[in-house]
């Protein structure tokens, strides 16, 4: 049986003991709040759907925290979410998420179950195993209660057109400029990450034009990693602001769940990880750097994303060998639109423009 196991049963026993349920691992605010069901699990923290006393609903988000992250200060992440929050849904209410009421639990007995995702602690290196194990045991707790969505873009994707996917992407992009143009990066654009709440409004305005909204409007989730050059920054957080990374580019440097096309077909069938970085033949990186932007710190993993895309036979003959039948990769958007974002990653709203214009086709 391994750590977490162990740890796993052990506070599974604490609790039968001391016949405490769910409701009462809350602290602080928890006599406010009612929790109905779970209804999300991620790699730091648990989402509740809650109830107040008024029948209000909300979602609650219970994570452990350790000691010195109590208190208050920029220089943590529990804080920069919600400093983060209050600032810029005041400022773009219907694209971002409202924080009602946080509070800290000094005795919590939350268990971040990671089974139920399929991690385990072993996957990681011994200093990182360390650290969890140190807040796995840590007796804080941060709770947040959060204004509610209905789903994420990972649940309608598949099941909406290329036509509404292409709108739904236009507001995406322009929350990210909103974001980006109020000095924050959130570091984590990814469709489990991008909230949908269901409206009735037939359009929104995007830079006085009307984009169709298909009956969704689109919410930024999840502020953890959120950075601002006012934060008090780490030499690696400093760098990535040196670097003149966008938002956009981080979109691209998330492979799970990406937003812009889906590789998902070669992980079924060869069962290898495609996103390795793959030396380029000289000839082709030469046509490859036409379509990359002029900045070029970061233009390494671009340049493997487009090879993935315009010379896939190359990329799978390279990744599983010959006498293959490559599979031409699934695009979210038109080639075009892919390589005009590329081109112009550090100008969202240029690219937002350039999509407006084009349509979809």
């Amino acid at each position: 049986m391994n750590y977490y196991q162990k740890y796993i049963k052990y506070k599974q026993r604490y609790l039968e003991l001391k016949d405490i349920d769910i409701n009462n691992q809350i602290g602080g605010g928890k006599d406010n709040y009612k929790i109905i069901k779970e209804i999300g699990i991620g790699m730091m923290g648990t989402v509740y759907l809650v109830e107040d006393k008024l029948n209000n609903k909300y979602a609650m988000k219970i994570e452990k925290i350790l000691k010195k992250h109590s208190k208050e200060s920029l220089e943590y992440n529990l804080w920069r979410e919600i400093e983060f929050s209050n600032t810029i849904h005041k400022k773009y209410p219907k694209h971002f998420m409202k924080i009602y009421d946080n509070w800290i639990d000094e005795k919590c007995n939350h268990i971040q179950n990671w089974e139920k995702q399929g991690l385990k602690l072993e996957l990681f290196d011994k200093s990182t195993q360390k650290f969890y194990q140190k807040l796995f045991d840590s007796p804080y707790c941060s709770i947040k209660i959060y204004s509610l969505i209905d789903l994420t873009l990972k649940d309608i994707i598949g099941k909406i057109s290329n036509k509404e996917y292409y709108d739904i992407f236009i507001q995406c992009l322009y929350i990210m400029y909103l974001c980006n143009k109020s000095g924050y990066l959130h570091g984590d654009w990814k469709m489990d990450n991008i909230g949908i709440v269901k409206t009735t409004d037939e359009y929104i305005n995007i830079f006085d034009k009307k984009i169709k909204t298909h009956g969704y409007l689109v919410v930024l989730l999840d502020y953890g990693g959120v950075i601002h050059k006012k934060y008090i920054l780490s030499s690696f957080e400093k760098k990535i602001f040196q670097n003149k990374k966008t938002d956009l580019f981080f979109m691209f440097d998330r492979y799970r769940y990406n937003m812009i096309f889906n590789f998902k077909e070669f992980e079924n069938k060869y069962n290898t990880d495609t996103f390795n970085t793959i030396t380029i033949n000289g000839e082709i990186m030469k046509e490859i750097q036409k379509f990359l932007p002029k900045f070029n710190k970061n233009n390494d993993i671009l340049s493997q994303y487009i090879y993935k895309i315009i010379y896939y036979n190359d990329f799978e003959n390279h990744l599983v060998g010959k006498n293959i039948n490559p599979i031409k990769p699934k695009l979210l958007l038109p080639q075009e639109t892919i390589l005009f974002i590329i081109k112009n990653i550090y100008n969202i709203k240029k690219c937002i423009l350039f999509l407006i214009d084009h349509n979809y086709s």
